[in-house]
């Protein structure tokens, strides 16, 4: 899995605003990668703005220092979840995560604890 989602915070010149945004890069050498790609692309979309809003009384700004990354995480839209075995089913929590559902053999779990604590 290649696809990362990259949390960017923005400067307003002076200061970091408290709201952060998420830009999706595919980063196939890791989060380091993600990183840079998703402060590039904050550059990008700055840019891109200020270009539609000539008007604006302060416009984005587009250096790297104007961004700082907050997290990087998997992007969890590419990941299919296979149905479970059990009555259990997986529920996906949203856009920014999701729950796992690992069904385990619990006697078998037991009975390895079982062992380990008999030695």
């Amino acid at each position: 899995m290649n696809a990362y989602a990259v949390e960017i915070q923005a400067s307003t010149g002076y200061e970091f605003k408290s709201q952060t945004f998420t830009i999706v890069v595919d980063a196939p050498k890791g989060y380091d990668q993600a990183a840079r790609r998703g402060v590039r692309r904050a550059i990008e979309r700055a840019a891109e703005w200020n270009v539609e809003h000539p008007e604006a009384i302060t416009p984005r700004l587009t250096d790297a220092s104007a961004y700082r990354v907050v997290s990087i995480r998997a992007h969890v839209d590419d990941v299919a979840v296979a149905p479970a075995t059990t009555a259990a089913t997986p529920v996906v929590a949203g856009q920014n995560g999701a729950t796992l559902v690992v069904a385990v053999d619990l006697n078998a779990v037991l009975d390895a604890l079982g062992r380990q604590t008999k030695r």
